[in-house]
């Protein structure tokens, strides 16, 4: 049988460092408990990574990689490949939770890591404009007016973090979203993007998602829940119709039956 290799100690200190800082936060797991859990020296530790602040910049090559291999690919594609896309993305996103929840951290302390991570988002957004300007020219999605599909980019990109922050407080401890979580944050998604795409395309996609997660199917995703909303006089009433770009139901005629 082929002899496989053990993991070498710097490889097990940022998997372990990855573990830890997505369990607890970046600021509140101290190099000690890093080596404590791995049953080395502080400073064999040392010896590898003088700081938490280098086992980041370590780390981040790699959650650089997964996230630039989660974006579609250019051209022509298929609704199942946009939705494996996006849960390509919250799951990449989820791996490596700890870094976008501490931006604000860590970003300031390190002006290198904070360069490099404005490309890896800018390339993610250009990445959503181009899916988007290949919908509108395969005539699944009509032109983003008075905006862009570059600011609808940078809208689902903001849609993304914000959807971290919230499944992280409410589950700090998963080490995988379920498919309910990424169905709802597909869902938040769709409430900027969903009234664009056509009928057509949003019933495929629809079909799509609920084959892919199918543990979404055990009951509505949270965010889809339908609230009351208070309406100001004279304005519309808001539907799920708008949101998706579905056809409302026609209203039912009252007849002199329905009305003994």
């Amino acid at each position: 049988m082929p002899m496989t290799s053990s993991p070498s100690t710097a490889d097990r200190i940022l998997e372990a460092s990855l573990k830890l800082f997505n369990e607890h936060g970046f600021r509140n797991v101290p190099a000690l408990k890093i080596a404590m859990y791995l049953g080395i020296s502080p400073g064999h530790l040392a010896y590898h990574f003088k700081s938490k602040n280098d086992i980041v910049m370590a780390v981040f090559p790699q959650l650089e990689k997964e996230v630039r291999e989660a974006k579609v690919p250019g051209g022509p594609f298929l609704p199942s490949e946009a939705v494996q896309h996006q849960i390509n993305v919250y799951r990449t996103l989820w791996r490596y939770r700890f870094f976008f929840n501490a931006l604000t951290q860590l970003l300031p302390e390190e002006p290198e890591l904070t360069e490099r991570f404005v490309v890896l988002q800018e390339s993610v957004v250009g990445a959503m404009r181009d899916l988007f300007d290949e919908l509108i020219a395969q005539g699944y999605m009509r032109p983003v007016e008075p905006n862009s599909t570059q600011m609808m980019g940078r809208c689902c990109w903001m849609v993304w973090l914000s959807w971290l922050r919230f499944e992280h407080i409410a589950h700090p401890r998963n080490e995988e979203p379920d498919d309910k979580a990424i169905y709802d944050g597909i869902a938040l998604n769709s409430t900027i993007v969903g009234p664009y795409f056509s009928p057509q395309f949003s019933a495929m996609m629809e079909a799509e998602l609920r084959k892919a997660l199918p543990g979404s199917l055990e009951k509505p995703p949270r965010s889809a829940r339908p609230k009351a909303v208070k309406r100001a006089k004279g304005s519309a009433a808001a539907t799920p119709a708008a949101v998706t770009g579905a056809a409302p139901h026609p209203k039912r005629k009252r007849t002199a039956a329905s009305r003994s």
